[in-house]
């Protein structure tokens, strides 16, 4: 699979290389002459059926995709090849960590047709396949080759916000009603806050939640999953975050910062009825069992191509 996007960029950090594809006017210092995306690794296990007809049963999975860059260095008149060279291989460095970007652009339009995907992958480099040649004293042709762990192409950060009902509150109040029973009392599921959300794409999410308060034990559901804790009270403006690939979860004191200590949030949890989920492509429902406080849902969708 070769495209030719109106413009890529490396990111590493601070650093950031931006890259576009030949141009006539051969003012870009960087020219991209074909990218490579590849394809997932198809890989199989295989597992004995405990039944008497002998079958094999295997199974499929994706694995990393190899990314390779055909580039031709021209300089400009701030920096020649050499120095646009030495960033770009700074970018196969084994400790570098890049993120590959891409924005298209309609023909004549200066909107990018991925501007709701802005699709990224993350990547590790290949630096013993590291290949230039120097053209000329002017020109080096210069080919980078990464991997990318995952397989897949993510998409922007999607998020969503559940906030508290307005109006509601749980002071105590004088009740004015008549003497006529039986009577239905406490508040009904669809008073809580919250949100349908769309996944696409063509993997499964793992979404990152934060609930910030004021709020005592919250509780999120999502399609039958609970995700709930008890002994947790969280002032305003301080966030619990649960990571569900990972696990992770953790404090942040409303200043951004993630709390060092995050057994208290961790140990919390009641893992007598929480667990972790991952959400397919399709449609998914999350409510907030809590009339205080506010939940943040974030995500990004996972693509086969671009």
């Amino acid at each position: 699979m070769k495209v030719k996007p109106a413009e890529l960029a490396l990111i590493n950090g601070p650093s950031k290389v931006v890259i576009r594809p030949r141009q006539a006017s051969g003012e870009d210092p960087i020219m991209c002459k074909s990218w490579d995306l590849g394809a997932p690794d198809v890989r199989y296990t295989t597992t004995p059926n405990a039944g008497a007809d002998g079958v094999t049963m295997s199974n499929g999975y994706l694995g990393q995709r190899t990314v390779i860059l055909d580039l031709q260095i021209l300089g400009d008149t701030v920096h020649d090849a050499y120095w646009y060279v030495s960033e770009l291989t700074r970018m196969a460095h084994p400790n570098a960590t890049p993120e590959l970007t891409v924005v298209r652009y309609d023909t004549g339009d200066a909107t990018p047709i991925d501007d709701i995907r802005k699709p990224r992958m993350m990547l590790r480099p290949n630096p013993y396949t590291l290949v230039y040649t120097a053209r000329s004293a002017a020109i080096i042709d210069l080919q980078l080759s990464f991997t990318c762990p995952s397989g897949m192409i993510d998409s922007g950060l999607k998020s969503y916000t559940i906030e508290d009902v307005a109006g509601d509150d749980d002071a105590a109040t004088d009740w004015i009603f008549p003497a006529i029973f039986p009577k239905g009392f406490g508040l009904v599921g669809a008073t809580y806050p919250g949100e349908t959300i769309n996944v696409g794409g063509d993997g499964a999410v793992a979404p990152t939640i934060y609930i910030t308060g004021p709020v005592t034990d919250p509780e999120i559901i999502s399609d039958g999953d609970v995700f709930k804790f008890d002994g947790l009270t969280l002032d305003g403006g301080h966030t619990v975050g649960i990571d569900m690939g990972s696990g992770a979860v953790w404090l942040s004191d409303g200043s951004g910062s993630q709390v060092i200590d995050d057994m208290s949030a961790y140990g919390a949890v009641d893992w007598g009825v929480s667990t972790y989920w991952i959400w397919q492509p399709g449609i998914h429902h999350v409510q907030f069992m809590s009339i205080k406080g506010t939940v943040t849902v974030q995500f990004r969708e996972q693509w086969f191509t671009i």
